[in-house]
């Protein structure tokens, strides 16, 4: 499940089947595809069947190891009542279950509704995750439950806490629980979110169930010891004011986080005084030097024109170059995807915006949700977008992830892409959002530039596959 910029929590639902990876055919755009998940089949381990929903692709190492997460059901024809949600991993193609709903955490806890994607991998396989306990919450409206944060080792093939409700929080706070989303890097440091006991939140109505709480960023090592990177109440750059809220990190392997903020009397875009935050603005820690900085901020001017509403969803590559979304109107159907150079300061690029020719169309949207678009050492960028064609004439809009690299833009897979022995694609797109103005297929890259998403066919068939460069 995971959190979209259309102004609304949504409960994601999962849907994955796992069957063999099968090398496909190379593809004439210069791709060859390999499936990794198909819906339909029985889970591994004790669970049911991975369910007739959307997949959540989390993440792809430089192994080509991947982690996803699913929902569950009772049986393989897609029977409504579902029994909850698991994340899994797969390694030289087999696929392992790491966590499901109603499995043991310790004690009487368990884990509960569903995973916080995306989850993070490391290049030794383990994985970071958040996952929703079994404790009720007022204030965690995406499961309905109070969330914890826990970490798999891939070669004990354990999973270990990291953070759970009531564990102490660097500054004399406590931990009431997390939010999306959890990433790792390789030597083992976790970024996420923590929320806190705190009066200087966003969240400032007394009668709101979340007042009291608010949301920082926290690096743990190795060790699951906690370090503040940011946390309502303190100073914000740029800025004579502070931080109300700070969340959805992610990390590089030198420990430098790229993070949303919001900071005080500043605009609550998607939010109010009764929500535990508002949409953000992006700020990069660079942990050489213990400091903060404003990468995109609310409105700063956008490259190509315009004033940015909200930026968001920061994707660090090892430079600390950052990939981000940003938003421009009131609805924020003006929108793109750009590009942090850390080496030319304040420098940022437009990799696509809204209007901008894409091959098979113009950019009809970019993917307003996490994990929707990537970043690699050469800071090249693999996003989604929605585009103005309907090419197979089904009703939707097609939709397609796409590669940017020195400016220029080419096809990882779209609508009407073929796979041999599969079929053509239909939608780049979990089964809940086809039509939707807002798909969210994942989008994750590794250092050899295979990219992780799912798409579903015009049989039908809905798969995650990783698309690999010939």
């Amino acid at each position: 499940m995971t959190l979209t910029k259309i102004g609304r929590l949504s409960l994601v639902s999962l849907g994955l089947a796992l069957g063999a990876i099968s090398a496909e055919a190379a593809s004439p755009n210069g791709y060859t595809y390999s499936v990794v998940a198909t819906l339909g089949i029985l889970a591994p381990g004790t669970g049911g069947f991975f369910h007739c929903g959307d997949f959540e692709p989390g993440d792809i190492n430089s192994r080509g190891d991947v982690a996803f997460a699913s929902d569950l059901a009772a049986n393989r024809n897609c029977d409504p009542s579902a029994v909850g949600e698991g994340l899994y991993a797969r390694y030289n193609g087999i696929t392992r279950k790491i966590a499901r709903t109603g499995d043991p955490i310790s004690g009487t806890l368990n884990y509960g509704p569903g995973v916080l994607s995306p989850p993070g991998m490391n290049d030794s396989g383990d994985v970071a995750f958040g996952f929703c306990t079994d404790i009720p919450s007022a204030w965690f409206t995406l499961c309905g439950t109070v969330a914890g944060v826990f970490r798999y080792d891939s070669v004990r093939q354990n999973v270990s806490p990291v953070l759970l409700p009531g564990d102490p929080a660097p500054g004399g706070t406590t931990f009431r629980g997390t939010d999306a989303h959890t990433d790792l890097n390789n030597r083992g440091e976790i970024a996420t979110v923590g929320v806190i006991d705190t009066y200087a939140g966003n969240c400032t109505n007394p009668a709101a169930a979340c007042f009291g709480l608010g949301r920082g960023v926290y690096v743990f090592d190795r060790f699951n010891n906690p370090k503040k990177i940011a946390a309502p109440g303190d100073p914000a750059p740029d800025s004579s004011s502070t931080f109300d809220d700070a969340w959805d990190p992610n990390l590089n392997n030198s420990g430098d986080v790229a993070f949303g903020g919001h900071v005080t009397g500043e605009t609550c875009v998607g939010g109010d005084d009764s929500t535990l935050g508002c949409f953000d603005s992006l700020y990069l820690y660079r942990a050489s030097t213990g400091q903060i900085s404003s990468i995109a901020h609310q409105g700063m001017s956008a490259p190509g024109g315009g004033k940015f509403r909200y930026a968001f969803n920061g994707r660090l590559n090892e430079g600390g170059d950052a990939s981000f979304i940003g938003a421009f109107n009131e609805d924020q159907t003006e929108n793109g995807v750009f590009l942090f150079l850390r080496e030319h300061p304040g420098t940022l690029l437009a990799v696509a915006r809204v209007g901008d020719p894409l091959p098979g169309g113009a950019m009809k949207n970019a993917t307003q949700s996490q994990g929707s678009h990537a970043i690699d050492n050469s800071a090249n960028v693999a996003f989604s977008a929605v585009l103005d064609a309907d090419s197979n004439g089904d009703g939707v809009d097609d939709t397609g992830v796409y590669l940017w690299s020195n400016g220029k833009i080419t096809t990882v897979v779209k609508t009407g892409t073929v796979i041999p022995g599969k079929g053509a694609v239909a939608h780049v797109n979990n089964a809940y959002d086809v039509d939707t103005p807002n798909p969210w297929p994942e989008v994750h890259m590794n250092e050899r530039g295979q990219i992780l998403t799912q798409v579903i066919m015009d049989t039908g068939a809905n798969y995650v596959i990783i698309a690999t460069p010939n």
